[in-house]
């Protein structure tokens, strides 16, 4: 009987030290698990249709790609996801060329080179100094500001900060707290997640009126219908497209030919405005 005791002790021991050293794994390499960026150098850029630029503003170096219009009638401020590179964007730039709009693709902390830590403080405070940047830069011209994936965040931020003309949210998030929690149920996500990415919190915040939501029904990254609760927390509604066959970010794959003409015709009105 004692040793019975004695196994299932060891045993229970074993599984509470195995659980608190995935907790503790967790929180000291979660960056590693929100933040993939790739080794490129953020000036060996091969888009032709891309110039990568460095500057200085307020004594903080500003790193971003760009693609000029003759006649820039807006400024499209992309910004990226957890993965890859604002280079690896440059697909967006080929599609809607045709667009009246210099586009604007900066390259968080922390990537392509970066040696700033990849964290949720950096990412806003550049996306801030970025978006100011640019504004006086162009002098007024309407900014028009698209997010991608965990970059959705920073754009609500921007939005619930700053007065933008539009704002496009390619599958958004409510936060990733509640993201990790449903990937992660086992785990207490929201004790120990340092980069929360409060998206909700910031959407109730924005005033902008123009607000396009992409997300696609088969996304396991960031599911549908986390997706669709954030957009019912603007206070305007926004436009909600829908794709039905669509994991995560490949709407261009699965049904190209509307997923571009979804953007440009949103730009589109928004310039005419």
């Amino acid at each position: 009987m004692k040793t019975s005791k004695r196994v299932l002790l060891t045993a229970l021991v074993s599984i509470v030290g195995f659980y608190f050293l995935m907790v503790a794994g967790f929180y000291f390499f979660q960056e590693k698990v929100l933040f993939h960026p790739t080794t490129d150098r953020f000036e060996h850029c091969s888009c032709k249709d891309l110039m990568p630029v460095k500057t200085k503003e307020d004594g903080k170096l500003i790193r971003y790609h760009v693609h000029t219009h003759d006649n820039p009638q807006a400024v499209f401020l992309l910004l990226h996801g957890n993965a890859g590179t604002a280079c690896g964007r440059c697909y967006y730039v080929t599609n809607l060329k045709e667009l009246p709009v210099d586009f604007i693709i900066p390259e968080f902390p922390g990537f392509s080179g970066d040696k700033r830590g990849p964290t949720e403080k950096n990412w806003l405070e550049e996306t801030l100094l970025i978006h100011d940047y640019i504004q006086e830069m162009y002098e007024g011209l309407p900014i028009i500001v698209f997010g991608e994936s965990l970059g959705t965040g920073p754009a609500t931020w921007l939005a619930s900060k700053r007065k933008i003309r539009g704002l496009i949210l390619q599958s958004p998030y409510t936060s990733i707290s509640n993201i990790g929690r449903e990937n992660y149920p086992f785990l207490p996500v929201e004790l120990i997640l340092k980069h929360k990415f409060n998206a909700k919190n910031w959407a109730q915040k924005t005033k902008t009126k123009n607000i396009l939501v992409i997300h696609g029904k088969k996304d396991r990254i960031i599911p549908f219908s986390n997706g669709m609760k954030q957009a019912k927390n603007f206070p305007n509604k926004p436009i909600i497209e829908v794709f039905e066959k669509s994991g995560h970010l490949n709407f261009s794959l699965v049904a190209p030919k509307r997923y571009w003409n979804i953007i440009k015709n949103f730009c589109n009105k928004l310039i005419a405005i």
